[in-house]
């Protein structure tokens, strides 16, 4: 008897991505085909409203049995659209990503190795972010202002959430119900072990 192939699975948060989701779709399956051929994968787009087009494609892609999608029927703002989108999401692991290739699919290799060693929880973690000076600033002062409210959240400076999350940590965060939940901090609280991989951030 064959050893039963592991899924990992894809959840990809789109708003008027229009350009970017087909790409993001066929960049995956190459990794999954070339790379990890081991693993089986699926992909989850929970899309908020979009109004460009992204629907149109992303009914398209579904025609692939591995690729599903949620349309909402209003903008329910990334963080709350994410965490439904996770909770949502099958496989033995989740990938959260975004559809606009700042969290790179090249990555996706690095977080499934991490996460067979062990780890529940395999976050991105910025190294390098190609953004202007201004949003930079902004963003370090944000991450500086939650280490100092709660030092529990130093375990996420500079990550966006961008990771693989082991079936576990799924089936944890489908036991909150929050309906504004913060994500970042919500993992923070649960999670006793938070692997980090460093990399730069595109533009």
């Amino acid at each position: 008897m064959t050893k039963k192939q592991k899924i990992i699975g894809i959840m990809v948060g789109t708003f008027n991505e229009v350009e970017n989701v087909k790409p993001l779709y066929e960049e995956i399956k190459q990794i999954f085909e070339t790379e990890i051929a081991e693993y089986d994968f699926n992909i989850l787009f929970i899309d908020n409203a979009s109004h460009d087009g992204t629907q149109e494609v992303l009914t398209k892609l579904a025609t692939d049995k591995r690729v599903k999608v949620i349309f909402n029927t209003q903008n329910f703002g990334p963080n709350r659209s994410a965490y439904h989108g996770m909770v949502n999401a099958p496989g033995d692991a989740v990938i959260m990503m975004c559809a606009d290739f700042q969290d790179p699919p090249s990555l996706i290799p690095a977080l499934v190795d991490k996460w067979t060693e062990g780890h529940q929880i395999v976050m991105a973690r910025k190294r390098h972010s190609q953004e202007g000076l201004l949003f930079a600033t902004l963003r370090s002062g944000y991450y500086w202002a939650l280490r100092q409210s709660n030092g529990l959240y130093s375990k996420v400076s500079n990550c966006t959430g961008f990771g693989i999350y082991d079936r576990h940590i799924i089936q944890k965060l489908q036991k909150i119900h929050d309906p504004n939940p913060f994500f970042r901090g919500i993992i923070a609280e649960i999670a006793s072990d938070i692997a980090l991989i460093d990399y730069d951030r595109p533009k």
